[in-house]
């Protein structure tokens, strides 16, 4: 007796330092039974040399919960919260079913579909298949209950509501050593589920169809279901269910009893087979973070996506409509995880909608491909994938698509703007012109192309149309076709580089002119943008106004032109006797393409250096003649605003005086406006702020006392504004802050030039042979 008290304490005892696992033990040592697990207690209490029993609590709970025992704390206690859930709706709906009982009970198979790649064929198992190796050295699935014919089953099993299919791929010649180590005649944990390619739902009752039909009916987003058909198969893990699950069980009170039923049932294999990894989503998307595994939970048919394929910055993105769920098209090549952990890398691809404009709207539909480098087993934000709903992407990034979008859509009609071409601080922003259907003109489309339709209609290519929705608006292009005011020539610019133009007012008002001409230059181009007639009489002429600037270079005849266009708000169309030719026939068909684009776009257009079309035309040369005649009939019928500078007067033809209204002469430049011109100069320089000029500095008090001296160098203006650019230049070399000495290197050096040339014409300026020659 009291031996077996000692005994039962020493029982008790080994209990508590052994641990074990079953809790039959603990019921053992409470009443004395000499149960198995007491056996094991006595023998290691025996075995001195024995270790006590170490249970890995964490590996066995993962095995029970069907997880990897790899997975995070978060995802564990994610799992853990799915089943208490699912325990509370299975009390809720064990109580909803109980009105139901007296209806025959339906229910569901798993049926196994084995295809071999070997023999070509496609079998069906009631049992768990298991693996064997075949005489090509591959891995063969053989099953146990073999259904040969699947109709006849139906017929034999009226009662079932729906087949769950649980699809393997075996004799696979392509699986590489690895695999065919891990699925060997010995089977391994975890051999069977590195064959199974699947699973899939087929309604096979009429009752579940009607009962899916009536749950979809209303309230719920239409979008979202697969289109229920009888037998149609449906992939798990049923994203579709899985997004409208919460909504989609408050209206189970609605249903009649025979279809709640079926729904019952449907919604019990749904828990008991992905309501842990359903829970486990929702905690990662509420974190903002996913894994490969349920990278096809992300993407929902009508949410819109961002692409980021083409890169990271806010210009390259482009969004579009998702039309369908996600496509797993293959496993690339091992890619490393940041958890260190080799992974294939997936190759995925959604459907999806965007537009595009070419002076009408059209939605296209295409498939955006990307590929997934993550590890299998690796937790990482959505937001770092190529593609991912824009609701996961940072807050800011819609805001600049709707941005983009918005001045996308200004941009239908003929748009004057400014572009930021680079990320160079000195880089000054360009003008363009975007026009879709004169870039159409100027690049129409194969003579056999199918014009394309207006999926907006043409209300939306009216100047007053209202913003589209997010839909469009999100998924309009990101770059437009504009075209090079200084280099004619049409450029894609991206549209979130795209500003609104900012005039320089200043221009004008800093102009070194007299008064009274930059008065009546402006009378006159005022007067010609609010004119509506021609006065002509006859019909048809132009009614433009011709403006002459005249004067030797560098006395601000083209600085006049360009700031005529900044005080009228119209682009400057700046054209070069190199752009023009010297072929009669090519000049005319290129003035008239000028003409064109500057009537269109409402151009200044700025004829530099025109002498070669102004001179007199003679007996003996024909070729002048017919630039000089080409020119004038050109000009006849033009009604835009057309400046012309020339440094030859002297040799004009008399045909051109009563075609201009206004011809000004430029003196050379007094000392007071070499001192202006300084002065302008120096003060744009040190307002420069985005630049490295702004970063080194400028001296500008110590260059502004001895600017009275440099205004002593006989310099025109362009001279000037070369000097202080070279300047600039100059002490960015030398990374020092621009300073006095820097210009007057510069200056020496020019002057130095000057006093060349000069000797070389006998000691005479340029001005005077000009004055000799009778061209000024």
């Amino acid at each position: 007796m009291h031996h077996q008290q000692s005994g039962s304490g020493a029982k008790c005892f080994a209990r508590k330092r052994t641990r074990t696992v079953d809790s039959s033990s603990e019921d053992s040592c409470s009443d004395g039974s000499d149960g198995p697990d007491v056996t094991r207690i006595r023998t290691t209490e025996n075995a001195r040399d024995a270790f006590p029993i170490q249970v890995d609590w964490r590996r066995l709970l993962c095995q029970n919960l069907h997880l990897d025992h790899e997975e995070t704390d978060n995802v564990i206690r994610a799992s853990l919260q799915g089943i208490m859930q699912r325990l509370k709706e299975a009390d809720r709906l064990l109580q909803m079913s109980s009105n139901v009982d007296q209806l025959m009970v339906p229910e569901y198979q798993t049926m196994h579909r084995v295809r071999c790649h070997e023999q070509l064929t496609t079998e069906l198992f009631l049992g768990e298949p298991w693996p064997v190796r075949n005489t090509s050295g591959d891995i063969h699935l053989r099953g146990s209950g073999l259904v040969d014919n699947l109709e006849l089953h139906l017929e034999r099993h009226k009662g079932l509501a729906f087949i769950v299919y649980r699809d393997y791929a075996c004799c696979n010649t392509n699986q590489d050593d690895e695999t065919r180590q891990q699925t060997a005649p010995i089977v391994q944990a975890g051999a069977l589920e590195s064959l199974q390619m699947g699973e899939s739902v087929s309604i096979v009752a009429s009752t579940l169809l009607h009962a899916l039909e009536e749950l979809w009916s209303v309230g719920v987003d239409s979008s979202l279901p697969p289109k229920f058909a009888p037998f149609t198969e449906f992939n798990a893990p049923y994203v579709w269910w899985y997004y409208q699950r919460n909504q989609l069980k408050t209206r189970f009170d609605e249903l009649n009893p025979e279809h709640l039923q079926y729904i019952l049932l449907f919604q019990t294999y749904l828990d008991k087979h992905l309501g842990s990894e359903y829970q486990i989503v929702d905690q990662l998307l509420e974190d903002g973070q996913t894994m490969t595994k349920y990278l096809q939970y992300l993407y929902i048919p009508g949410e819109i996506q961002l692409s980021k394929r083409d890169g990271d910055d806010a210009r390259f993105h482009r969004a579009f409509k998702a039309t369908s769920w996600l496509q797993n098209f293959s496993m690339g090549t091992n890619v490393r995880g940041t958890n260190g952990n080799n992974s294939p890398e997936l190759r995925l691809g959604i459907t999806g909608t965007s537009w595009s404009y070419d002076g009408s709207f059209q939605k296209n539909t295409e498939l955006w491909n990307f590929k997934c480098k993550f590890g299998s087993h690796e937790i990482f934000d959505i937001k770092d994938l190529d593609i991912l709903p824009l609701s996961f992407a940072d807050p800011e990034v819609a805001q600049t698509l709707r941005h983009r979008g918005e001045r996308f859509w200004e941009c239908r009609w003929p748009t004057y703007i400014s572009y930021h071409s680079d990320c160079n601080l000195d880089a000054q922003d360009v003008r363009h012109m975007v026009d879709y259907n004169t870039y159409k003109e100027m690049h129409p489309p194969p003579a056999d192309r199918v014009p394309n339709k207006d999926d907006l209609g043409i209300e939306a290519t009216t100047m007053d149309a209202p913003l589209p929705n997010d839909d469009v608006l999100l998924c309009l292009p990101a770059v437009v076709p504009g075209y090079h005011m200084h280099k004619k020539e049409w450029f894609p610019l991206h549209v979130s580089r795209i500003r609104h133009v900012r005039w320089n007012d200043d221009a004008y008002t800093r102009l070194v002119v007299p008064e009274n001409k930059k008065k009546l230059i402006k009378a006159l181009v005022i007067k010609q943008i609010m004119a509506e007639e021609s006065t002509d009489l006859i019909s048809g002429k132009g009614n433009g106004l011709f403006i002459l600037l005249h004067g030797g270079p560098g006395t601000g005849k083209t600085l006049t032109a360009e700031s005529v266009a900044e005080i009228a708000r119209k682009p400057l169309y700046r054209v070069t006797c190199g752009d023009v030719g010297t072929k009669p026939e090519e000049v005319e068909r290129y003035l008239e393409t000028v003409l064109l684009l500057g009537k269109r776009w409402g151009c200044v257009v700025l004829l530099d250096e025109a002498d070669v079309f102004l001179m007199q035309r003679s007996v003996e040369d024909f070729k002048r003649n017919a630039l000089v005649s080409v020119f004038l009939r050109v000009l006849e019928y033009y009604d835009g605003i057309l400046i012309l500078t020339s440094n030859r007067v002297g040799t004009f033809d008399a045909a051109f005086k009563s075609r201009i209204q206004l011809s000004l002469h430029y003196p050379p430049l007094t000392e007071q406006d070499r001192l202006k011109i300084w002065t302008t100069f120096v003060e744009h320089v040190e307002g420069l702020t985005n630049s490295q000029t702004a970063s080194l500095g400028i001296r500008s008090s110590e260059i502004k006392d001895r600017l009275p001296q440099l205004a002593k160098k006989m310099l025109n203006g362009r001279e000037i504004r070369n000097a202080v650019s070279t300047a600039r230049q100059l002490a960015m070399f030398e990374q020092e802050a621009m300073g006095y000495e820097h210009l007057e290197t510069v200056v020496l050096e020019m002057e130095k030039f000057d006093q060349y040339a000069t000797e070389l014409k006998g000691g005479l300026t340029d001005d005077v042979v000009a004055r000799h020659f009778q061209e000024r």
